[in-house]
């Protein structure tokens, strides 16, 4: 936790203010035990965690004028609350498709409880997954991935959007044959 000798009212007054005095130290305070829960919580590597460390400063700087002492929630939890959301998000969008396949969503949903090698080893896993499909349907699951819009896809590909929602759902269901199909071989060579 964040070093308390440190007065979380002048902070979030100096932050809400601006004040450069008040952001250096604000990072200083809670930089190294973000980083080390972000470490610990996600197994992220070290300079992922510092990645989400640092987008959970901006966040709080833009979002300072929300926070409301009087709600009850101590600031510290509400600056940890933000790096959950942020680490959540960039496991979500650095994993490969995670909702599709259960193993790599309940990694995604609660990497806690899997190891830096059982995350390493279900996105592999799934880009293996992934070459097996036409490069078209490929395509198209990158770009939903990446939280394109139908729309967006339809126009980059040259696609209905209705064709574009129809090939992504096949590729979909594709995708998660394929996936365990790969893990149920994997599975069987090693038992």
């Amino acid at each position: 936790m964040p070093d308390n000798s440190l007065n979380d009212e002048e902070l979030i007054k100096g932050l809400k203010q601006g004040n450069e005095a008040s952001q250096s130290a604000f990072i200083k305070v809670f930089g190294p035990c973000l980083k080390y829960f972000i470490i610990k919580k996600f197994h992220l590597l070290e300079p992922d965690a510092e990645e989400v460390v640092a987008e959970t400063f901006y966040k709080v700087v833009v979002n300072v004028q929300k926070y409301q002492v009087e709600k009850g929630a101590k600031f510290s939890t509400w600056v940890f609350g933000i790096a959950v959301k942020i680490a959540t998000d960039w496991l979500r969008k650095n994993l490969k498709y995670p909702q599709m396949v259960h193993d790599a969503e309940r990694i995604a949903v609660d990497p806690g409880d899997s190891s830096p090698e059982e995350v390493s080893k279900a996105g592999l896993l799934m880009r293996e997954a992934l070459s097996h499909l036409d490069s078209i349907d490929r395509e198209i699951l990158e770009w939903y991935g990446h939280d394109g819009k139908l729309s967006e896809i339809a126009n980059y590909l040259g696609m209905e959007q209705g064709t574009v929602r129809q090939r992504k759902l096949r590729a979909l269901k594709k995708l998660k044959g394929i996936y365990e199909s790969l893990l149920k071989n994997r599975t069987n060579r090693l038992n």
